[in-house]
């Protein structure tokens, strides 16, 4: 479950108005690392929740974010 929480968060951040701008470049980076460490660390549950599905949601996020800002 608490990956689950942390997937859904990652796509909700990544929905964010302004998420691609430099601004945020720091943060993703930061966010980019934990999500490594998750991987490792979690490595049996991680595949089964950060899956296809969860780059396809991540991908429809950024969109969103893109359509939204333009």
């Amino acid at each position: 479950p608490i990956l689950w929480g942390i997937r859904s968060e990652i796509v909700r951040i990544a929905a964010l108005p302004g998420y691609e701008a430099e601004t945020y470049d720091e943060f993703s980076d930061a966010l980019d690392a934990v999500f490594e460490l998750l991987g490792s660390t979690h490595c049996h549950l991680f595949e089964s929740v950060f899956d296809a599905s969860f780059r396809s949601d991540l991908e429809s996020a950024l969109q969103e974010n893109s359509i939204s800002t333009n």
